[in-house]
């Protein structure tokens, strides 16, 4: 069959490569027998929101590196090699980034809530014996001998109304509620493979609707916990769908926007700016009860964006759906306004080559697991040093959250300081990914590390020879804390690029569940201060030394880099390997020296 033959015309019912059907290019070039709509879809998105490009004076200033490769005018057939390369930045990128911050600020309140619900009470009293001016370490010390002598009851002050100070949880029975975060981190650690797996299988954005729904339910159930125990068990449940949340939403955005867009839009879109937006809510709430209600109550327009918005093409191509992968890429090009004649025939060609290497794999498809990420030797050392360093960030990050109290300030300012510090890194190297194309992943992941190397270093300086300076303390640590961001981003950017589309969310998926761990781990990090006061921060160090080594040697640069689509061969993989038969390799042989003597 013909290359014009397999592109029959589908009003004459015929089929083309592998029975999927196409529209012939005489048909792309009347717009009026392009078929956008499919007649079971019940939302159109330009009759319910109008994102004009050419309305917004800074996407247009952008010029041609508004698109990823110079423009869809400057894109040809030879030059798109898979979706990634045709992804153009347009009005539905717009659409996206505005459903993705409408996700991520629910999703983050919830994952850093026990930043506030966990904050320990300060003891300021105990009946007429004042402790103004006394280090809380000293005064829990002396407290308990002063209960048992004078029978006096302890006076609690705090900056928020957390579950220590209404419960009454101070001293050493903090730690319950620090242990109670731990538990719940496991949660995150269940969830993150569990929903990562079933997004392959199901769907990226039908998975994540199902969670954020939960999510909302229990968030307003949670609320409404007598005690310590009963909001543990539920909050728990909560955190696996959380968890799942987590793994997904990054996939997702990467398969959605364009690779030299991604950096910089998931460094403005992370956690970095809804800290600060979270910061004051925690502050309006000013108790743990409102702002865990005010968290659910944020998925509802979370959850309306999301449907407004397509399912993964990159996903749909990859379970062989090509005529659905079709409908919903015009339907983006539509969205964007750049919907042309020659467009229209790079969507053809596009499902082309995909049906072509469908069908391929077609005879042997299969679903992947999570033993699939060390396919190859390759791939394992990929997805053990990039789990390994999530692990090490992770318990970094949330170690300090956590611990909040440990330095001085009001937790909110502390917050939103994170915050800001977090957003201004974010938006100079996400700026700086995007003017200079030879700034790769790894200067950026590496540099970020030796930054947090030097100043977690000082600190435990500072806290081992008793060097008291708390407000430096306090900026150094939080500096440190806020260079995690770019770690988390740019890690999760390049677990993406480096594996194939079939298991790039449960390789994303894997790792998350290693920087769980760390978040498990994390509210106990420093209860290393009675071995050595500056014991957290001198682990913190080696740990994140050891990665920097890791890293350097194992991950490639993946910038400018194609996405993968297809599995290693069966050569490369690490068991059962079976060696090509010597029959076939003496065929190939003699073929190889046929057409050198016919030159």
């Amino acid at each position: 069959m013909t290359e014009s033959e397999n592109f029959s015309n589908e009003k004459n019912g015929s089929a083309g490569l592998n029975g999927v059907k196409f529209k012939t290019p005489d048909n792309m070039s009347r717009e009026p027998d392009v078929v956008f709509e499919d007649p079971d879809t019940v939302f159109e998105p330009d009759d319910k929101i109008t994102v004009l490009t050419e309305d917004i004076p800074f996407i247009k200033s952008l010029g041609s590196p508004y698109y990823p490769n110079g423009g869809p005018e400057s894109q040809t057939t030879e030059s798109i090699q898979n979706y990634g390369d045709f992804i153009t930045f347009g009005n539905y990128t717009i659409l996206f980034m505005i459903m993705y911050e409408f996700l991520m600020l629910p999703q983050m309140g919830n994952m850093t809530f026990m930043v506030y619900g966990a904050y320990t009470p300060q003891v300021v009293s105990c009946g007429n014996h004042s402790f103004e001016g006394m280090v809380q370490r000293d005064v829990c010390a002396q407290l308990p001998e002063l209960m048992n002598r004078t029978g006096c009851q302890p006076s609690l002050t705090a900056q928020f109304g957390s579950l220590g100070y209404e419960l009454g949880y101070y001293c050493s029975q903090a730690q319950l509620v620090k242990r109670a975060v731990s538990i719940q981190m496991i949660g995150v650690f269940l969830g993150a493979p569990i929903f990562g797996q079933a997004s392959d299988w199901w769907g990226r954005r039908k998975v994540m609707g199902v969670c954020f729904l939960v999510i909302c339910i229990l968030d307003i159930f949670v609320s409404r916990a007598p005690d310590l125990w009963s909001f543990t068990a539920v909050y728990t449940i909560n955190m696996i769908f959380i968890g799942g949340t987590s793994t997904i939403m990054h996939v997702y955005i990467v398969e959605n926007v364009p690779k030299r867009h991604r950096v910089w839009i998931m460094m403005l879109l992370s956690f970095s700016p809804n800290m600060i937006l979270f910061a004051g809510l925690a502050y309006v709430a000013q108790e743990w009860r409102a702002l865990i209600s005010i968290a659910g109550y944020l998925t509802i327009p979370a959850m309306i964006l999301l449907f407004m918005c397509f399912e993964s093409p990159r996903w749909i191509i990859e379970n062989g759906q090509f005529e659905e992968a079709e409908r919903v890429i015009r339907k983006i090009e539509k969205w964007n306004g750049t919907l042309t004649e020659e467009r229209s025939r790079m969507i053809t060609e596009l499902i082309r080559k995909e049906a072509a290497i469908g069908e391929t794999r077609k005879k042997k498809k299969q679903k992947y697991y999570m033993h699939h990420i060390f396919y190859t030797a390759q791939m394992a050392s990929w997805t053990l040093t990039l789990s390994f360093g999530l692990f090490c960030v992770s318990l970094i990050a949330f170690a300090m959250v956590f611990n909040m109290e440990q330095f001085s300030g009001s937790i909110f300012m502390n917050s939103a300081l994170l915050g800001c510090f977090r957003v201004v890194l974010n938006l100079i190297l996400g700026a700086s990914d995007y003017v200079f194309p030879k700034l790769g992943r790894k200067v950026i992941y590496q540099g970020s590390v030796l930054y947090v190397i030097v100043m977690l270093s000082f600190v435990a300086i500072m806290k081992g020879t008793g060097m008291d300076y708390p407000n430096l303390t306090t900026i150094v640590s939080l500096s440190a804390t806020g260079l995690c961001s770019q770690l988390f981003v740019v890690k999760n950017v390049i677990i993406a690029e480096l594996f194939p589309t079939a298991v790039r969310n449960i390789a994303a998926s894997f790792a998350s569940t290693m920087a769980r761990f760390g978040g498990v781990l994390s509210p106990n990090l420093f209860l290393l201060e009675s071995i050595w006061i500056g014991a957290p921060y001198l682990v913190i160090v080696v740990f994140m030394v050891f990665n920097f080594i890791l890293f350097q040697v194992t991950i490639p640069e993946t910038k400018g880099c194609p996405m993968k689509d297809s599995m290693p061969d069966k050569s490369e993989r690490l068991w059962g390997q079976k060696q090509k038969p010597q029959h076939l390799i003496e065929r190939v042989d003699t073929q190889i020296a046929k057409l050198a003597d016919q030159d």
